[in-house]
């Protein structure tokens, strides 16, 4: 009995790399030292979302295409992620905040430099292309920082 090894190579291959790609995102997104911003329940929205977003990077091209991508992400992530209250927010009945755009956008922003240019994935061609249409992580206390420093500059 003879048995076709390679098609079982090849899901074994493809689930492998599927695994990698899955933990380089929740990696990326560890990094972020953001989970604990948002509601019980959104790390494994964020994930898929991210997952999904980052399938299609090896498509693009050009800032534009980039910044749509990057557009979208944040979008839906305003729309779907929920801030987590705090104990006395709950006890008050306080409404649920959304997140903030800044918010998605640093997590976009961290998860793609993580994926991109320390994983350099999709492909080390494709993260060459990736690279200069990231955007840089700047949070509030960034900015308040080089307001501080510069204020001459706004």
């Amino acid at each position: 009995m003879n048995v076709d090894v390679k098609p079982i190579l090849s899901a074994s291959l493809e689930s492998a790399e599927t695994a990698k790609t899955k933990n380089i995102i929740e990696m990326a997104f560890d990094f972020t030292a953001m989970k604990w911003l948002f509601s019980k329940g959104s790390t494994p929205k964020i994930l898929e979302r991210l997952e999904t977003t980052f399938t299609g990077l090896g498509r693009l091209r050009e800032q534009g295409e980039y910044d749509s991508m990057h557009e979208d992400f944040c979008s839906w992530f305003t729309q779907n992620i929920d801030r987590a209250q705090k104990k006395k927010q709950r006890a008050s009945g306080a409404a649920i905040r959304k997140s903030s755009y800044g918010q998605a956008a640093k997590v976009i922003d961290i998860a793609a430099k993580v994926y991109v240019y320390y994983c350099a994935l999709p492909s080390r061609e494709t993260a060459q292309v990736l690279l200069p249409l990231l955007h840089g992580a700047v949070d509030n206390e960034i900015v308040n920082h080089l307001i501080r420093k510069f204020p001459d500059a706004g």
